[in-house]
């Protein structure tokens, strides 16, 4: 994280990040490689295992490479967009509804609303998990990947459970 220059009465000087920068920076990092990793499970396990080559599961292949590239390309650019305004306007959202809308900003700011807004940006990391709950072929296939097995032997045609 690097410093900013921001401009005061007395002249230009250095901003350093706030804690809340420093943490949502560190979010969407974690964001985005859960969500690549996750992805990537999800992509080796239907190319890999034969059984997995069906219809419906080339539409979950697609979804697993739109979600890769969100991971490996829009996070990373958020990432740096969502930092430089952070840095620059840390506190302007807050700001608009504690200024222009007083009298409602408890209701509208609210401890539910906040968990609303982070847990509906977990939505495309969460697609993997939800895999492993309710797709035995992918808890298999997430074993063999992970232990190697896949890389020590031809299991293309292995029957996953």
């Amino acid at each position: 994280m690097g410093f900013v220059i921001a401009r005061t009465q007395s002249g230009p000087r250095l901003k350093s990040p706030s804690v809340i920068c420093i943490l949502l920076y560190i979010f969407l990092a974690l964001l985005s490689f859960i969500t690549v990793c996750g992805n990537l499970l999800v992509i080796i396990s239907i190319v890999y295992f034969k059984q997995l080559h069906t219809p419906t599961n080339y539409l979950i292949l697609s979804l697993a490479v739109a979600d890769l590239l969100v991971g490996l390309l829009v996070f990373p650019l958020s990432m740096a967009f969502s930092l430089s305004s952070c840095l620059y306007h840390e506190h302007l959202f807050y700001r608009y509804y504690a200024v222009c809308q007083p009298l409602t900003y408890t209701s509208k700011i609210n401890h539910n609303v906040v968990m609303m807004m982070i847990f509906l940006s977990w939505d495309s990391m969460l697609n993997p998990f939800i895999y492993a709950f309710f797709y035995s072929w992918f808890r298999s296939a997430f074993r063999m990947i992970i232990s190697g097995k896949i890389f020590k032997g031809d299991f293309a045609n292995t029957k996953l459970n």
